[in-house]
């Protein structure tokens, strides 16, 4: 994350993730939660960009970021062919 808001020179509003603990620890059960920060959520409030969890057992959330993942690295792929 932090190479993506050194390289882009945009600002970053919201980041969809999935519930992972290499993205957050909300998602932790009440055993196991924590008073801590995530690493990840420090640096999205760092630079005031909000950090979204998807719906926990909710995949057409998931299928829907998967798509938008694909349909991007697809167009990116053309253009460089086309500039190749």
């Amino acid at each position: 994350l932090k190479s993506v808001y050194k390289f882009f020179p945009y600002k970053i509003h919201t980041i969809l993730t999935d519930n992972g603990l290499q993205f957050s620890y909300r998602a932790l059960s009440k055993a196991l939660k924590t008073n801590k920060t995530h690493p990840f959520d420090a640096l999205c409030e760092a630079h005031n960009t909000e950090h979204r969890l998807t719906q926990f057992a909710h995949p057409q959330t998931f299928g829907q970021v998967e798509f938008l993942v694909a349909f991007k690295y697809n167009l990116m792929i053309k253009l460089l062919i086309l500039l190749f």
